[in-house]
């Protein structure tokens, strides 16, 4: 390849626009000069055609003059000599104007100027000689000399009009003569522009069109990759520089790639080299990764069996008698057993994956079984971070999917569970939502998208790109906060996509994060044993109270599934216009009331002036499974994870439609006794009004009156029992002793007071019959029903509230005899001793309540999640050494505890309930490490039932 040449720098000595400029210039003067030619010449012709006209005058006049001379000659007078005088004056004026014009005739008849004139002096001579025998004519008295001179005038006249002839022939000839010379001077000039412009067109299609255009074709290859090619142009212009440039630009090139080219062949060499190394080394590092695998899954499974030796035996100490300190630690112990089994089990399930064993299930499931177990399994940690947990489940979902329940488990529970975790902490309230919907559907396969949402802290998009990888977190502070390996985010996608889908993230930092599960599912083979139970609620009529986007937008998805006739509201207002809008029958109101504050009485007050059959279900915030039956018209239920199922079962409870126990329920259905609603018990008057503040407490009580077949409205406090009786409704009034705002005893002492002053003022007519009040108290002071009964008490019930004792009071007070069978008795409670008994003995809750097995269920869950809150107050009560406070949260736990059979923690919460009133705060502190204890024994009871 040719040397790279030194860049060249054309020596110009005219620039190309400048030859251009004079080039176009030139052509510009040529054209001016041609058109001033043509018009100075064509004008001039122009002027000698007129002059031609004025001597075709000069002849007419020549031949009139010769006339008029001729007829004077022959007659000669004074009238033809002015006549013929005449037309010689005018004769010889236009002579002269001729003979100005011929003087003025341009170059191009120059000649034929001449040859005129000599014409015009013949003429005038002619004229003289014409003149001069005129006058011989005149003078001649001679006849003969009269006809010489005749003779003569004649001659000159014919001579005159020849010669006058010969000046209008001669000046034709010069026209036609100079317009020929014209045109041959307008050709030439305009076949000299024409070659002028031709050789201009050639100079730029040669010095600029042509180089440009091969530059251009040059640079078009040379870019398609064509090397070392160059283009010979020797102007030393503005194209010659730019050709140059070009021509040292590709030489160059060529060989800076022949060098590179050099250079890759060698590199090439190399990387095929150190890729034979790296593929040497991937396959030792895949035997060693293996061989890892093996040794983790093994060594998990090795290690996972001294674990359960270590749980079993920490278990069996919680159970055994500890002091708080050694209790504390013993609790520090197990959880962090616990914590390090579900590292090794993340650490087993990510070296199946790797290793390439891990293997997925395809049985038929229940997605709402597992999204709800999911649930109920987080529900202790939401409680414990203060964590609202929302459940919807879309209707839609069929009933079963084909899937691994354990490994869609196993995904859900890993998001759930960071979701509840990272929430917590912010200075707002922390709320998690998993959410189930159907995104596809076919006659085969259905896809499901599972959401995961939460408020908490976020991440930024960095975080985000690496969260699914391996032992990655969000940043080192996580694991400080909130441990973990890092690989459980890793594991579930992983997961999902052996499962056929995926799992995506959206989040913002500071705003929260929503994880997408999206996976397809085939449907279960239909059981054709099974049929589908029509809607409990077809065709009633629903009204769901509550904000757009809130949970009411949910409730409402699930009545319109159940073919209910649903409509919407957004306040009280639009609650009121429906109901008033309402014809006579069967309807209900769900009121969502984080988003509408229900004023049930005034409602209550609507419905009975428009003559309806309304009831009514609110949604409360907080974590019980299950409903309550607050009232005959009133069904309340908590927001928090809650079920499809449980939602609809208390609808249906609501309007009297919820399905009877079949006869091999465990609750024998000879035992069910049939259940009027509130109105039909309100008319009867038998109406029971009860005021409790306790939630547990309202609970049991609520149940015992529904296994004894009766209706109770339940009041939270005095002060609001109070307005209910005042309402005239109520046959009997069951009233707790210790409340807020106004206790029992206060309760009692109003209402009789307003008795006594009504009777008073009907004085000599028959007084209103005085309610029955009966006290319920757990309270075992000596003297506690004396008080009772001065206060203006009927009677009195100890808590726990046995059944048997509550359908005598109501036989006794309302004169009711109540149909039905009891629960068995159980043996007296006694409290327990200090060995390793079980903590809770539920015989005790199923003599208060029942023998159903959910309901006992519902019970202590409920008790747990408001034992643990109580357990907080309390703690911090003692704390800051206010011990009346701490005696009344105490009482509080006291009858609750009871109630569910946690009979030692009640017996603790009666002795820290006398030290708070008795302001002890030593004794409170030294009681305080024994409730931790039977507290602590009673969760984990709780947490294994």
């Amino acid at each position: 390849m040719a040397k790279s040449p030194e860049f060249p720098v054309p020596l110009r000595r005219w620039p190309m626009g400048v030859k251009l400029g004079g080039m176009f210039l030139l052509l510009m003067l040529l054209a001016g000069g041609n058109l001033y030619f043509i018009n100075k010449v064509y004008g001039n012709i122009a002027n000698a055609a007129e002059l031609i006209n004025q001597s075709g005058r000069l002849r007419y006049l020549s031949q009139q003059v010769a006339l008029q001379s001729a007829s004077f000659v022959m007659e000669p007078s004074e009238a033809a000599r002015q006549l013929e005088m005449k037309l010689e004056g005018e004769f010889l004026m236009h002579y002269a104007q001729v003979e100005r014009e011929i003087t003025r005739l341009p170059p191009l008849m120059r000649s034929a100027g001449d040859q005129l004139e000599e014409h015009l002096q013949h003429v005038v001579q002619t004229w003289q000689r014409q003149h001069i025998a005129l006058e011989q004519v005149l003078a001649e008295p001679d006849l003969e000399g009269r006809l010489a001179a005749q003779r003569e005038v004649a001659a000159a006249a014919a001579m005159i009009l020849v010669e006058t002839d010969h000046v209008v022939d001669a000046l034709e000839e010069a026209v036609h003569t100079a317009n020929l010379r014209a045109d041959f001077f307008t050709y030439l000039a305009q076949a000299l522009g024409i070659l002028i412009m031709l050789w201009l067109f050639y100079y730029v299609r040669s010095r600029i069109t042509v180089p440009v255009l091969t530059l251009a074709d040059l640079t078009r290859r040379f870019a398609a990759g064509e090397r070392g090619i160059s283009m010979d142009y020797r102007s030393r212009d503005e194209i010659g520089e730019l050709v140059s440039a070009f021509n040292y630009t590709s030489v160059h090139t060529a060989e800076l790639i022949d060098k590179f080219d050099r250079l890759n062949a060698e590199l090439e060499g190399k990387v095929l080299a150190r890729t034979d190394e790296l593929a040497h080394a991937w396959l030792e590092a895949e035997q060693a990764s293996r061989a890892k695998s093996a040794f983790l899954a093994t060594m998990s499974h090795e290690i996972r069996t001294p674990m359960n030796g270590v749980i079993g035996m920490i278990e069996m100490l919680q159970q055994s008698s500890l002091n708080g300190r050694q209790l504390e630690m013993l609790n520090i112990a197990h959880h962090s057993a616990f914590a390090l089994l579900a590292i090794i089990d993340d650490i087993l399930d990510f070296s199946k994956i790797e290793a390439g064993n891990f293997q997925i299930n395809n049985l038929p499931i229940s997605v709402d079984d597992v999204v709800e177990g999911i649930c109920e399994t987080l529900s202790s940690l939401a409680m414990k971070n203060g964590t609202e947990l929302m459940l919807f489940t879309d209707p839609g979902i069929p009933s079963q999917v084909m899937g691994d329940a354990g490994r869609l488990r196993q995904i859900l529970l890993n998001l759930v569970n960071n979701a509840i975790k990272f929430s917590g902490g912010q200075q707002r309230q922390s709320r998690v939502s998993m959410r189930t919907l159907l995104a596809e559907s076919t006659p085969e396969r259905v896809t499901l998208e599972f959401h995961v949402a939460d408020n908490g802290i976020g991440m930024g998009e960095e975080t985000q790109a690496r969260l699914f990888e391996p032992f990655t977190q969000a940043d080192a502070s996580t694991t400080r906060s909130f441990g973990g390996t890092g690989l459980g985010l890793a594991i579930s996608r992983q997961l999902a996509r052996m499962m056929g889908g995926d799992i995506t993230l959206h989040s913002v930092p500071g705003k929260g994060s929503t994880f997408n599960v999206r996976i397809p599912f085939e449907r279960a083979p239909v059981n054709p044993a099974i049929h589908e139970e029509p809607s409990l609620l077809r065709g009633l009529a629903c009204l769901v109270a509550g904000g757009p986007g809130s949970l009411a937008d949910d409730l409402a998805a699930y009545l319109v599934y159940e073919d209910a006739m649903v409509e919407r509201a957004a306040d009280l207002a639009a609650i009121r216009q429906w109901i008033i809008g309402r014809p006579a029958g069967l309807c209900v109101v769900i009121i969502d009331g984080a988003s509408v504050s229900p004023p049930l009485d005034e409602l209550r007050a609507t419905v009975r002036a428009r003559g309806l059959d309304a009831r009514f279900v609110t949604i409360e915030r907080g974590g019980r499974r299950q409903f309550r039956h607050l009232a005959a018209d009133l069904v309340v239920l908590d927001a928090e994870m809650m079920h499809r199922r449980v939602f609809l079962e208390a609808v249906a409870h609501a309007v009297d439609r919820a399905k009877q126990p079949e006869a091999n329920d465990k609750r024998s259905a000879a035992a069910v006794i049939p259940q009027l609603s509130r109105e039909e018990v309100r008319r009867t008057g038998r109406l029971i009004l009860v005021a409790e503040d306790n939630e547990i407490n309202q609970k049991v009580i609520q149940q015992q009156f529904l296994l004894l077949g009766q209706v109770a409205d339940i009041a939270s406090n005095g002060r609001e029992a109070l307005k209910r009786w005042q309402s005239g409704d109520y046959a009997i009034l069951f009233t707790d002793l210790f409340m807020p705002e106004m206790d029992g005893y206060g309760l009692a002492t109003a209402i009789r007071t307003a008795e006594n002053s009504a009777n008073e003022t009907r004085a000599g007519t028959a007084g209103k019959q005085r309610i029955p009040i009966i006290a319920i108290t757990a309270s075992v002071l000596k003297g506690e029903a004396a008080r009772c009964r001065a206060a203006g008490m009927n009677d009195y019930l100890s808590k726990p509230v046995q059944l048997a004792d509550l359908k005598a009071v109501l036989e006794k007070w309302l004169s009711v005899v109540i149909p039905g069978s009891l629960p068995a008795e159980t043996a007296p409670l006694a409290p327990p001793d200090t060995g390793a008994t079980a903590p809770v003995d539920v015989n005790a809750l199923k003599a208060l309540v029942g023998d159903d097995e959910a309901m006992i269920r519902e019970f202590l869950h409920d008790f747990r999640i408001s034992a643990a809150k109580t357990a907080v107050e309390l703690r911090a009560a003692c704390a800051a050494g206010q011990a009346m406070a701490a005696g009344a949260l105490a009482h509080r736990l006291k009858s609750s505890s009871r109630s569910v059979g946690a009979l030692a923690l009640g017996e603790l919460c009666a002795e820290m309930e006398q030290a708070g009133k008795a302001g002890d705060s030593a004794t409170l502190a030294i009681l305080l490490p024994g409730f931790e204890h039977e507290l602590a024994r009673v969760d984990r009871y709780l947490d294994g039932h």
